[in-house]
């Protein structure tokens, strides 16, 4: 009978002593892979009693779900015993991918008892991401900008809101400012403008259409498309350019009668604009070189039109 209570007891201890282990962490490398990168996955675990060598490890795919468990045999030795695994998985495709991971240990040595009760569960998601990448160009109009400020700046994401590290040029001299970064294809980003390492920022609509929705702060978001693109300028705040087109513009119609074949004395411009009216729209040899102009106010429609001379003498 003490022989099987001894027994008994020596099973309830190596349960005990398996289930004193736990996992402090899981990391991969790369930490951003791509479809071309192998990938190296890293648990590091602790256990409650010295050794703990490695009895065996397992990884299996299915899907976008991984799953991975190690067994660890746990010494005679009431000490802290941390110890790293490394699991090593070939490339996978784009997507999503979340790795669990168990931990489990028995005792004595290599090959040990095996783990009666998991020790520990924990896991990670992770991107795999494209290789491809894209220069993307950003351009802010700071033309309506009341507040002083020096460079306007990018912030995002990708730079950890750093401030000022990826500043911005005014390369045209006409107050729209841009920077061309590079990103991986595919990549959803957000990012805002801001000015002299975040002295002044601007301020979004999350109802617009460029921002990421979040009333309580609100940025842009971007993904990043397959070839490299320069986007076009916006309004410092806002996800449309400043200018604002007009319905109308002055436009000056210019004639070279030099080779006209028929005599005439004033050329004149006829279209719909003016309903073809003949001699109403007159022109000028403003430089006696036989250039003749006109300029007048023409709206933003389909317009038609023809020279003429003299009220449609000859056309």
């Amino acid at each position: 009978m003490k022989k099987i209570i001894l027994i008994f007891l020596v099973f309830v201890i190596s349960i005990v002593k398996s289930q004193m282990s736990w996992i402090n962490g899981i990391f991969i490398s790369p930490s951003n892979p791509t479809e071309l990168d192998s990938i190296t996955v890293f648990v590091d675990l602790s256990f409650a009693y010295s050794d703990c060598p490695l009895d065996h490890k397992y990884i299996s795919i299915l899907g976008n779900d991984i799953q991975s468990s190690s067994h660890h045999c746990q010494g005679p030795m009431a000490a802290i015993c941390n110890t790293t695994d490394t699991l090593k998985l070939a490339p996978l495709p784009l997507g999503t991918y979340k790795l669990v991971h168990t931990s489990t240990s028995g005792s004595g040595t290599v090959p040990c008892t095996p783990g009666f009760i998991i020790d520990d569960v924990d896991s990670i998601y992770f991107d795999v991401v494209s290789s491809a990448t894209s220069d993307v160009t950003f351009r802010v109009n700071m033309n309506y900008v009341t507040d002083n400020f020096t460079t306007p700046e990018l912030n995002g994401s990708f730079n950890a809101w750093c401030g000022n590290c990826n500043p911005m040029q005014d390369t045209l001299g006409n107050l729209t400012w841009e920077t061309t970064l590079n990103f991986p294809v595919g990549d959803t980003i957000e990012f805002k403008y801001s000015a002299d390492n975040w002295s002044i920022e601007e301020s979004l609509d999350p109802n617009d259409s460029c921002t990421n929705g979040d009333i309580n702060t609100t940025v842009r978001r971007l993904v990043i498309p397959n070839q490299d693109t320069i986007l076009p300028p916006v309004c410092w705040g806002g996800c449309n350019d400043c200018y604002t087109p007009r319905l109308a513009y002055n436009v000056t119609f210019r004639l070279d009668m030099s080779n006209a074949l028929s005599s005439f004395t004033t050329p004149e411009v006829n279209g719909l604009f003016n309903n073809w009216c003949g001699s109403c729209w007159q022109m000028e040899d403003i430089n006696n070189d036989n250039i003749w102009e006109f300029t007048t106010l023409v709206d933003t429609n389909l317009q038609e039109y023809k020279f003429s001379a003299d009220n449609w003498s000859i056309q």
